[in-house]
This record gives structure tokens, C-alpha cells and sequence, in this order.
């Protein structure tokens, strides 16, 4: 049976870490067909339990028979221009097997668990996978920029 919960990411970072390492790797994967090759998977830990014990990071995890199989975390922040509380992408992923509909139940929990918080805007991006940017916007989410990359290891 799967479900999807807001659990504590700070407790439950063993837990999730092959996904994680799951997520990491294929993000190396994509970004090195365009010749970006990023260090081994080392997360900045005391960084992700801080914002999670603070409630600056919101942790929604999918399970299938109580077993971890996709994660949708974001941080929350104030605006740096109007104080508004707004959220950003800190990794949302699902496990191959698993590829579904879990990904849109994790976004839809994740809104609205954002907009009972006073979120105003939610800002995604799709880098993993480009393929998300589509289900971002049959979400109805509206493309509002251009993410480019410089990479200083290539010089």
C-alpha cells in the first residue's frame, strides 16, 4: 500500500539515504552529458538537520508497504524583496520502479502543506530529469525563467 507523509527529515536520514544516493547519481548522470562531472555524493548533513529542526525544510516522504520510495523536500525562506515565505526545491525524486503518479502525490501534498504554512510561491526546477519540467506544468505551474549553468571545473 503507498502513502505519503510529512515526516521529520533530520530522524530520517538513514532511512532515505540510498534515495538520496539514488537521486545524487543520476543527477551525475544527466549533467555529465553536458560535460559537468560532480564530486561523490557527500551531503552537507548538519546543513539539512538544522533547516529540518528549524522548520526551514519541509520533508514529505512516499512509501510502498512502509518502505521509502520517493521524497519530496523543500526549503522555505522569505522573500528578499517583500518578506513573502517562499519555497524552493531541495530534491524531489522517486525510484524507478515506483515512477507512477507517486512524483505528482508528493507535488500535490507538497503544495498544499505549503500553502497551509503561508507559502506564497513555490519555485521547482527540473534537473534530474527534464521530463519533470512537463509535469510541472500539466500541474499548472508557469515557466518563469531559464536555468543556465557555468561550470569553473571546465577551465
Amino acid at each position: 500500500m503507498q502513502t505519503i507523509s510529512l515526516e521529520n527529515a533530520d530522524e530520517k536520514y538513514e532511512e532515505l539515504k540510498e534515495l538520496y544516493k539514488e537521486h545524487y547519481a543520476e543527477t551525475c548522470e544527466r549533467l555529465k552529458e553536458i560535460g559537468v562531472d560532480l564530486p561523490p555524493y557527500n551531503p552537507r548533513l548538519a546543513e539539512y538537520k538544522n533547516a529540518s529542526r528549524t522548520g526551514a525544510m519541509i520533508s514529505i516522504v512516499a512509501r510502498n508497504d512502509d518502505k521509502p520510495i520517493g521524497y519530496f523536500n523543500i526549503y522555505l525562506s522569505p522573500d528578499m524583496q517583500n518578506q513573502n515565505l517562499v519555497g524552493t526545491e531541495a530534491g524531489l525524486f522517486v525510484s524507478k520502479n515506483f515512477r507512477n503518479g507517486i512524483g505528482k502525490k508528493l507535488i500535490k501534498f507538497g503544495l498544499s502543506e505549503m500553502k497551509t504554512r503561508g507559502v506564497k510561491r513555490y519555485y521547482a526546477s527540473a534537473v534530474t530529469d527534464l521530463r519533470t519540467a512537463k509535469l510541472w506544468e500539466r500541474m499548472g505551474f508557469k515557466p518563469y525563467s531559464i536555468s543556465m549553468l557555468f561550470n569553473f571545473a571546465g577551465e
